[in-house]
């Protein structure tokens, strides 16, 4: 499967594999074949999702992940 995913800024695409699935709760992925630049992209992203849950954040910590501060 191809997967895309995409912000207001930036996006990410890599083959991927469903790993395991759990009906009305949802599922694993596996990234395969991933680009370099696409590595570093979904590296900020959890870098910055990890920041926004150790601050004590306390809504999703993947919304507004590229505003400025």
């Amino acid at each position: 499967m191809f997967v895309k995913i995409v912000t207001e800024s930036e996006f990410f695409e890599a083959k991927g594999s469903v790993i395991y699935s759990r009906p009305n709760v949802g599922f694993g992925l596996a990234f395969l074949e991933v680009e370099s630049h696409f590595v570093r992209v979904l590296q900020g992203w959890l870098r910055s999702a990890k920041e926004k849950i150790e601050s004590g954040y306390n809504a999703n910590p993947i919304d507004g992940l590229n505003e400025k501060e």
